[in-house]
């Protein structure tokens, strides 16, 4: 599929045959999928699948051995630092931590990624309540990331993420370490960001539930390779041990 055709299908991430190796050791074999505009794509695999390395090299961070990478058709294994970085301030990432600063309140954890950004201060606390509202902490804005549940913790992450509106948001096992309630929620709020922001996300997790809950689309990694993509339903019904291994869990 050409970068043409890839648009006009609303294709906004476009991955080709990627090969990526680290020595002797291939880590991602020949893999290729699409994202469509609004979708989110959950990523399954074994610990040492290949996850994290596959979300990298989409991004730009690690080179690829071969094939080629498309987001908002601009080639990422081709573009020059000032076209990444053009496509990386269009991507939000939700770490396992929460990647907060302990020494910075609520407010000031939220309005740093805009600090570089030409926008008055006023403006920079609005959107900073603005997307408290959307994450259900408004009243805490005042509080060290110290005094907050891993709930609340993985909610300001996700404010902070929100606060560059980003078209894109990479989720990095968004739910590990919480309670079942507490997951269910992150997931329900990962589905509400997803239909009143307009992202295309990814993400990884280990939890079904989660998955159950956010996909619109699953890709199951194996040894390197795309195993099987499809529903949660479909590869809930599929007879394959791998696939099946996560339905078990």
């Amino acid at each position: 599929m050409d970068e043409s055709t890839s648009s006009s299908n609303n294709t906004v991430i476009d991955v080709k045959h990627l090969c990526k190796s680290f020595g002797d050791k291939q880590i991602l074999q020949d893999i290729s999928f699409q994202i469509t505009k609004g979708e989110n794509l959950v990523i399954l695999g074994k610990s040492g699948s290949g996850k994290s390395v596959l979300i990298k090299c989409i991004i730009g961070l690690l080179p690829i051995d071969s094939g080629k990478i498309l987001i908002n058709n601009t080639v990422m294994n081709e573009a020059n630092l000032s076209q990444l970085n053009e496509v990386r301030k269009a991507v939000g990432f939700l770490f396992q931590s929460g990647a907060l600063y302990d020494s910075l309140s609520v407010m000031e954890n939220l309005v740093f990624p805009l600090r570089r950004k030409a926008i008055l201060k006023r403006d920079q606390l609005l959107a900073a309540e603005e997307v408290l509202k959307s994450v259900g902490l408004i009243d805490i804005a005042d509080k060290m990331p110290s005094e907050l549940s891993g709930g609340m913790r993985k909610r300001l992450g996700l404010a902070r993420t929100l606060i560059t509106k980003p078209q894109f948001i990479f989720y990095d096992e968004p739910t590990t370490g919480l309670d079942p309630i507490t997951s269910n929620e992150i997931s329900e709020l990962m589905n509400s960001i997803q239909q009143q922001f307009k992202t295309t996300s990814i993400i990884i997790t280990h939890d079904m539930a989660c998955a159950h809950t956010t996909a619109n689309r699953m890709l199951v990694l194996d040894e390197g390779k795309v195993l099987v993509e499809g529903s949660f339903d479909e590869l809930s019904q599929l007879d394959n041990e791998t696939v099946k291994a996560f339905f078990k869990i």
